[in-house]
């Protein structure tokens, strides 16, 4: 009698369990999107500044931003292959590491081609976005409420 009721809570445990973890991946997964919006916006704000202070030519400040959507828009693909290469999670993980590196050395930089340097590698992150979409796809989630949750993260 006591065998079957542990052996009826076990499975009980365990979707519990991967429900919580779901959830985590949904919100560390939605926490990187944010930081990717907000990385490519937020230079700007603060191109007035970075002229000034680095005395950028308006030619520099525009490779300032066109440096990082290009290397970003090239890198798409690679990122997706990569992936599917060597694992979602692994190249994730690799490249939110390389995309911290990079963006400490872009606000380290003292003149303007270091901070453009900075900003092109930034991308090489193996551009998070299709890793971030396979990472949280709706497939994961087999039960229509939960997909729909899942999908509501994205807007």
């Amino acid at each position: 009698m006591k065998a079957s009721s542990v052996a009826r809570r076990l499975p009980e445990a365990l979707e519990k369990r991967g429900d919580t973890w779901r959830w985590v991946v949904a919100v560390l997964v939605s926490m990187a999107v944010f930081l990717d919006t907000v990385d490519v916006s937020i230079i700007n704000v603060a191109l007035p500044n970075l002229q000034r202070d680095l005395q950028l030519t308006t030619t520099e400040l525009q490779w300032v931003q066109g440096a990082y959507v290009l290397t970003n828009a090239g890198l798409q693909l690679l990122g997706g292959r990569a992936a599917d290469l060597l694992g979602r999670r692994r190249i994730f993980l690799i490249g939110i590491t390389l995309f911290g590196l990079s963006s400490l050395s872009g606000g380290l930089a003292h003149s303007g081609w270091l901070l453009i340097l900075a900003r092109g590698t930034q991308p090489f992150r193996f551009s998070r976005r299709p890793l971030l979409r396979g990472l949280s796809a709706p497939r994961r989630w087999a039960s229509l409420p939960r997909r729909l949750a899942q999908v509501s993260l994205w807007g």
